[in-house]
Order: structure tokens, then sequence, then C-alpha cells
């Protein structure tokens, strides 16, 4: 094409050489420039395209084009420049513009041969786009797509770099889609697409609004809000039809802007419009679920189904509708479409038969976060676990500000990695733990962004909502030294197939056989090999049973899982394990065994071995459950973690914990209680820990066992099934205790201590200790070392824990010694992701866990009390409720034999020093704590009550708004639920 025909498009002056040249391209690269190239100077915001005209005209440019508002570069410059090239220098008043003219000149203008349909908006763009495009591709409609996500053109798939690209690949990517057929083209049309004129000269037939919200402030996008809508605004310059949002807040003005300069047509949900939707509501469809509703409008009307959950894409959906009713497309064709429709990253549902709503978006932000999942909260009939982490090299801000988001909205968060680029992946975690830390969220940390997908789905049920978020339609994760294929819903969706297909087996019914040493049971006309039956899960609850699980039927003094096989194997398990042959069903398979208790403590014990798994077992008279939850949770920040749920720590409990580990478990925490000599050593021998912490000797149970030297030789139970070369980690405050230790450790293992005190515990070969302890608003704050073999080790910045006294602080010195000896990597971003992991920590559910109500501030400590547990808790609620009336609803200790009298005096002794207002309590040793507690305060006010109800009724009457009241007694006075009880009249 001659220079000279494109030039009669351009309001331009020739500043020098012969139009009368071939031109073959555009360019407003330089690098890019080949002969015969149009080569236009654009000033951005970091590069003036000026500089390198001389070099775009010596690669053989044929024309530069300059702008005549250019800062410098005179014509006598430019003329220099290009001189000995026979380049033209042509000059005109915009140089975008002209680089959109040229280019659609050299192109043939296909945008006149096209019906170009524009979308602009914050948030909505590439949904609607992939909407209505699908929307013309059932209408048989070949349609193109230029957006966010990538470009279609025809049957080609481009990779998108920019919403809205530069107008030279805009035109060649419009030819391309005619050549191939194409008569539309749907386009998401960004802010900067418009300030920039990528788009100029192109006319919409019709043009979307979505919506408007902050973003894109930015000294090289827009200076403020105003810039960003008046931009936006321009996509009606050149439009048949506009499309606008009613319910978004800008919808008057920009309906007032576009009436001038086209027809326009309204959708909306809250708002009366041309196309408005009522009734929605979730609807299940084909393994996903989307969103059913009823569409009013004069073009078309009924019920209308999109396959995608949430008020906002019903939103979308409406745009979709509108716009393809300009285009003139049948209904069915609509209805079809959106029935089906999947947007890349954009709540893309991952089928499933599992009953879940498994999606995959892009919302790497707290806004967009916060706007997915409010939206999804309406809509979920379960749980929402959302899945994130955020991209490193980035905002820092944004990382606290999604883990609060997160926090405050779903049900419970896996953060993981996203693209860590060159910082350290558990860096950026522990800004995320930092800000879910402000929230009562609950959150885990899974650092392998696949695994976080696969322990998501795989612990989801049915009607819960997984959220994948932050990476959407991206399928690379960035790393420091290389860039891998990663797809979110690729991943998901494999995690599906797992558990649908059948993951790997755990075991064959010949080693279940082996293991237990039982005998089979045939019950089949089909002859069955033991060895071929494949073993996927292990249950002992029939109602739970998933496809392929061996059903054991556990028997008690009150039932017999025997009568619950048929059940079991109606509901897919592959064969049961019981005491009596005739309780193995027709059609079935059965293992009969003596005892089956004692089977399946021998099949965890073989299971144990066959996972290939460091064990952490813990124990102690108090703190061993809020131990091993503080351990669990800072080891799985660099390995792959199963832990104890609950109070599973007898020998069922813990067997079942962990028959329940998946195969690919790195380390194993499990907790062990007793009440009695001979039941830690049951446990040991099942679990064969490599590491055994014992949290402390204290007074629990001590009605049975006599005296501490007895609770004491039971803890120490533990160490009889340490693996060969393990480690005991004992109270290193505890010097009889770390005595008695040192003297019945077997040579093949060592011992470790933990101790509150500035130096080493002597004579221990490893110790971590804490310094430098302070206290805040928040909690304690400390400092600590590990000395190991006379050599220390230092951990920098001080560590914080949101609990009070010395007690919290071992919790904590256990966790991170655990760390160092299970070496699960202790970089500089790791043991910052400890400290904020440790402080993000909260109390469980009965053990100080902190409810704050519209009225009262709830500490719920109800699970259970012993001497050492109530001073603990007195002494945290006390520093929580500051500023507050303190009252305290107090049950009585258990299991303490003769001792009960003298240890109830000293817990009222301890109950005056902390500034109670009044104490509500009952119990057979209530007349002990008062004589106790008016031994150091007489006028604490102490009321006596009957029971547990007398305790509620007088605590109603009692309290009032801005009180504080802590739940403490021991779990058969059953003050949890009074404590739920009493959050509920809070909230009311």
């Amino acid at each position: 094409m001659l220079l000279s025909d494109i030039l009669k498009e351009l309001d331009s002056r020739i500043i020098s050489g012969d139009p009368a040249c071939e031109v073959t391209s555009v360019e407003f690269d330089s690098r890019r420039v080949q002969a015969g190239s149009v080569f236009v100077c654009i000033k951005g915001f970091n590069v003036d395209g000026h500089a390198f005209a001389g070099s775009a005209a010596a690669s053989g440019a044929s024309c530069v084009i300059v702008d005549a508002c250019r800062d410098s570069f005179e014509d006598e410059v430019l003329i220099e420049a290009v001189k000995g090239t026979g380049c033209v220098l042509v000059e005109t008043k915009d140089t975008k513009k002209a680089l959109a003219v040229t280019a659609a000149a050299l192109k043939g203008h296909p945008e006149k041969e096209l019906d170009v349909y524009g979308i602009t908006g914050t948030k909505g763009k590439t949904t609607s786009t992939f909407m209505l495009r699908a929307i013309f591709e059932a209408a048989g409609m070949t349609s193109g797509l230029i957006g966010t996500v990538c470009n279609l053109i025809g049957d080609e798939k481009i990779k998108a770099k920019h919403t809205t690209p530069e107008s030279s690949e805009i035109f060649g990517m419009m030819r391309s889609l005619r050549e191939k057929g194409g008569s539309s083209l749907v386009m998401e049309v960004s802010s900067q697409g418009l300030k920039l004129d990528r788009v100029y000269g192109i006319k919409y037939r019709a043009a979307a609004f979505t919506n408007l919200y902050e973003d894109h402030i930015a000294p090289d996008e827009h200076p403020d809000m105003d810039d960003y809508f008046n931009c936006k605004l321009r996509l009606f310059d050149n439009c048949g039809t506009a499309v606008v949002n009613a319910d978004c807040e800008q919808a008057a003005k920009v309906c007032e802007y576009a009436s001038s300069r086209c027809k326009v047509l309204t959708y909306g949900i809250d708002s009366d419009a041309d196309f408005k939707a009522e009734d929605l509501r979730l609807e299940r469809r084909d393994h996903v679920t989307g969103t059913k509703f009823t569409l009013k409008s004069d073009f078309i009307s009924g019920e209308f189904f999109v396959a995608l959950p949430g008020r906002f894409n019903v939103s979308n959906a409406l745009c979709a509708i509108a716009m393809a009713c300009c285009a003139g497309v049948d209904e069915g064709s609509i209805r079809g479409a959106l029935a089906s429709v999947s947007v890349p990253g954009r709540l893309q549902p991952v089928e499933n038969n599992l009953g879940l709503n498994i999606l995959v978006d892009y919302a790497h932000n707290a806004a967009a976060l916060e706007n997915v999942l409010l939206d999804l909260k309406k809509y979920t009939e379960g749980k929402v676990i959302t899945v994130f982490g955020c991209g490193g090299d980035r905002s820092v801000t944004r990382r606290f500000e999604m883990g609060e988001v997160s926090g405050n909205l779903s049900d419970k968060t896996i953060i993981t990695s996203d693209n860590p680029r060159s910082e350290d992946p558990m860096a950026v975690i522990a800004n995320i733990i930092n800000g879910i830390g402000k929230t009562s969220g609950e959150f885990e940390v899974c650092a392998d962004r696949a695994r976080a997908i696969r322990h998501a789905i795989r612990t989801a049920k049915p009607g819960d909502t997984v959220l994948i978020a932050g990476k959407g339609h991206e399928d690379y994760q960035i790393f420091k030294d290389e860039t891998i294929h990663f797809d979110d819903a690729e991943q998901a969706a494999k995690a599906v197939d797992e558990i649908e297909n059948g993951a790997k087996p755990m075991f064959s019914l010949e080693e279940i056989k082996r293991a237990v040493g039982g005998r089979t049971v045939y019950r089949t006309e089909e002859p069955v090999y033991a060895a071929f039956v494949q073993v996927y899960g292990v249950s002992s609850n029939s109602k739970e049973i998933n496809k392929g699980d061996v059903f054991i039927a556990l028997r008690g003094e009150r039932f017999n899982g025997g009568e619950y096989t048929e059940e079991a194997i109606g509901n897919g398990a592959c064969a049961v394990v019981v005491d009596n042959a005739e309780y193995v069903p027709e059609g079935a398979v059965g293992i009969v065994v003596e005892d089956t208790t004692k089977a399946l403590c021998d099949l965890a014990a073989y299971y144990r071995f066959k996972l290939d798994a460091k064990v952490v077992a813990v124990t102690g008279s108090v703190g061993k459950t809020s131990t091993r939850k503080l351990i669990a949770e800072v080891l799985s920040l660099g390995a792959r973690v199963h832990s104890t749920k609950a109070n599973n720590n007898n020998e069922i409990g813990m067997s079942r914990t962990i028959l329940s580990a998946p195969l690919d478990t790195q380390i194993l925490v499990v907790e062990m209680g007793m009440r009695g000599l001979e039941e830690i050593s049951k446990l040991t021998k099942i679990a064969r820990p490599d590491i055994a912490v014992i949290t402390n000797i204290g007074y629990s149970h001590i009605g049975r066992l006599g005296n501490r030297d007895n609770i004491m030789r039971a803890k120490m139970e533990i160490t009889e099934g340490l693996t060969d070369g393990g480690i005991l980690i004992v109270n290193g405050d505890d010097p009889k205790l770390f005595e008695y230790a040192r003297r019945v450790m077997s040579f093949n293992n060592l011992i470790a201590a933990v101790s509150t005190a500035v130096f080493p515990v002597e004579g221990c070969p490893e110790c971590i200790n804490s310094y430098d302890v302070d206290e805040n608003d928040d909690g304690s704050v400390f400092r600590a070392h590990i000395t190991r073999l006379g050599e220390a080790i230092e951990f920098g910045d001080p560590f914080k824990i949101k609990m009070f006294g010395a007690a919290g602080i071992r919790n904590a010195l256990f966790a991170i010694l655990c760390a160092h000896i299970c070496e699960i990597g202790m970089t500089d971003g790791m043991i910052n992701a400890i400290r904020e992991t440790l402080f993000a920590t909260k109390a469980m559910d009965g053990r100080g866990a902190i409810t704050e109500t519209k009225k009262y501030m709830i500490v719920n400590d109800a699970y259970n009390a012993a001497p050492e547990s109530m001073e603990n808790s007195f002494l945290n609620f006390s520093k929580r409720a500051k500023g507050r009336r303190k009252v305290l609803a107090l049950g009585n200790m258990m299991e303490l034999g003769d001792y009960a009298p003298q240890l109830h005096e000293t817990t009222g002794k301890a109950c005056a020093k902390y500034g109670f207002d009044k104490v509500f309590i009952t119990g057979e040793n209530t007349e002990d704590f008062i004589r106790g507690a008016h031994m150091i305060d007489m006028g604490l006010e102490i009321s006596r009550c009957r029971d547990s109800a007398d305790v509620s009724a007088r605590l109603a009457d009692y309290l009032r708004d801005g009180d504080a009241v802590l739940f403490k007694a021991s779990h058969s006075f059953g003050f949890e639920t009074l404590a739920k009880e009493f959050i509920e009249k809070g909230n009311s």
C-alpha cells in the first residue's frame, strides 16, 4: 500500500521525503521494524518513541510518524537522524490515533466488515465477554474475542498481553478473523485502551458499562477516579446501542452521557431496567452449581439458568443477554449458551460428582476476594473453604488485606503459594498469616499449591464451596529460578478424579488380614481373592463409609458394630472386620478376629510404618491439646502434616487418626491421653513416635493414680515406644521430671528440654530457652535460642503469642524445637512464618476460645480443669478482660480423690489474686474453694449454685453489657454448652 494513500486519512504534514513509497506494516516498537514498516513514535510513561526514530529508519522503515506535541526532537534533529535512509518523516497531531488509523488502513479496514461489541467496567468484563461469545457461537455466528484471559480468533488462541491490545494488534486480529469467516467480535475495552486510543476508529454495534470501583489509580494509569470514569465513557462516542448496568452507582451519569450519542438499554437486579432478573436461587445441573433466575424484559423473558454461581454472574448474564438481543440472537441460543458457559479463571466451575461447588477465580486482591466470598456465602449450603496465596515481589499490604478478608468471610482458609518469584514463599505466607491472625477465622498452611488444592477438595463435605483464588486463568507458576506449568483448574480436576475414580489404595485385604491376625470369610457366589481386593480407607462408622473402605465393627458396652455391617456394605464398604462370622452379610467378604478394637489398633500400628512418616507424640497433664495443635501448625509450614482432630487421644481415637492419614503424609502428630497406668504404654507401641513430648506433670487423675510420682511414671510410658534414635522433649522447668527422664531413657534415645529460664537446663544436650520476656495488650513477647551440645542457635527477632504467662510460652517453645529437630528448612522466611503462625494461632473451642458478642466477651475454657490449668486460665482471662467487669462461672475439678479439698482451696487462693468482680460456683468442693479465696480476699463476691442450670440463671440476672465472663470447669459439668448459650444471649 502506498504511504500517500494512508496519509489521506491522517491530518498530517510531511517534514521530509516522498510519500509515494510502499509500506507493508506499522509498528510502535522500533525493535520490530522491518523494511517497508511505518514506525509511529509514541511517548509513553517511561519511554519516548521519538528517541528511536533514527534506529527505525536504519532498520528499513519507509516512514516515521512523529507527534506535533512532542517535547523535543526538532525537525532538523529528526531529519538528521533519518538522513540517507530514504525514510519519510511525517508529523501528525496525535500519534496514538495515527497508529490506529494506519493499522486499520493497512489491514483494509476490517472493523467495517465486523459487528463489534465492546464491554467496559471495573469488574465483569471478562465473564460478560465470554458469555456473549458463547451465545454468538451457539447461534452459529463465528465470533472472535479479545480480552484479559486470551484472544480467540477463529480456532486460534493467542496469549493476551493486555486486556485491550495496541491498535496495530487489534486490527491485525480483526483481519485474521474476517479471513477465517468471522462476522462478529466481542471485546473487553479497558480504560487504558480508551485513554490511549487503542480502539480509535472502531464503531460498536453495542457497547456495555458493567460498573465502576476504585482501581487503576496510579501515576502511569489514571490520576483520579474522575479521569478513570471519563475514559470509560468514551466507549459510547462511536456506538449504536449502549447497554448499562442500572444497579451500578454511576448508572444515571452513564445513561445521561450515552443517551446524547446513541440508544440506551439497561439491565439490573435491584433496579427497574429493560432487562431485570428476579427470584435468584442456587441450582445444580450436570455436576455444576449455577444460578437460576427469572428474566423480565420486552425482548425475551422467563426462567434462565447460568452455569456459574453468584449474584454478580446473573448481572454478567443480563449484560450478555441484552447485547445478544441487540444482535438479534434467538432465545434458544441464549438459553443454551448460558446453561453451559464456562469462563477460564472467573468462577470457573470444576465438574464433580462429590456434591461440591469447586470454583477457580482470578480474585487476587482484597476487594475482589471480598466480593466473591460475600456472594458465595449467600449461595453455599455448607462451608466456604478458600485456597489462596499472594505473589512475590508485589504489594505486601495486599497480603495482609487478603488474609484478613478470607479470615473474616471463609469458614476455613488454606494459605498456599502463588507466584513467589524471587521471594521466599514462606516470607509471603508469613505476611498472609499476619493478616488472617487479626480475625477469628480458621486456617491451615500448605505451601505446595497442588497439595493445598487437593487437601481442600478431599476435606470438603457435600454442600461446601471450595474457592481456589488468585491465579485464575494463569497456567504457570513463577519461582526464583524457573517457571513451571501450573493450572488451578487442572489440579482441581485431578484431585476430583483421584477421589471419584479411586486414589492409590492403602492396603490389599490380604494385608489387613495379616496385620490383624484374622481369618477370611466369604459370603460371595463368585470366588474372591483377598490379595486382589483393594482398600482405600478404614472406618468404624457405617454412616461415613466411602466407596472402597473396610468397615471395622467395634464393640462396646452399649453398642455392637456388627449390627451395622449390612449398612456399611450398602454404603460402599469393600469388606468388614468383625468378631463373629455371623455379622458378615450375604454377598460380602469379612475378616473375623477375636477383638475388633485390637484389630483397629494392630492395623494402625501396621499402617504407621507403611506411611514412612516421622511421628510426633504429645502427652502431659494439661496443655497437650494446645501444644499438639501448635506443633502441627508450625510443622505444616514445611511438611505434609496429618494430626489428631478434636480429642481423639485414646487407643481408638489415635488409631483412627493414624489410619486417616494420606499416604503422602510426611509428619504425623498425635496426642496421647490417659487415665491410669499402662494406657500410654499401649498407645506409644501403636504410634512408635520418633519425637515424644511431655508438656508437664500435674494433678489430673491423681484420684486414680494416688500421687504425682505415679502420674509421672504413667506419662513417661511414652518412651517405651520411641524408635531407635528417637527424642524425648520434656518440660525443663520441672527438675524432677527432667531428672526422672534422664534415668529411664534408653541408651539409644536422646533427651531435649524446653525452659522459660534464661539458661539451658543443666545436663541437657539440647534445650530451647526463652528470654527477654515481656507482655503487651495482645499477649507475651519473648526471644528464644537453642543450645545444642554447648553451641547456641539464635532466632533474631522476638516471637509473640496471644497468651500470658509461662505455660503459653512453653507450648510455643515445644513447637519451635520440634520444627528445628524435624529440619523443615529453617530459613529466615520459614522462621518468620513460624513467628506469624504462633501469633495467629487461636485458642481452641473449650480451651480458652474468646468470643466477642454484641454484649459480652465470653471465654470458653470449659473442656477440662486441673489446678495448673485453673491458674493459667485466671491469668489469661484477667489480662484479656482488662477494663471490664470480670465474672467467673466455675465448676469443680474432678478426679482429684483425697487431694480435692486441698487443691480446691489452693485454686481459691489463686482466683482471689486476679480481681474477679463476681464468682458463680457449683460442685462438691465449693466450700473448699471459698475458704481459700477468702484467705486472700474476704471481699470477693462468691455465689454458691446448686448446679449448672442454677449458674446459668444467676449469671443471666447478674450480667450487664460490657462484662467479660470466663467459663471454667471439668468436662462433666457441661459448661461448654453454658458458654455457647451465653454467646447466643450476647448476640441477641
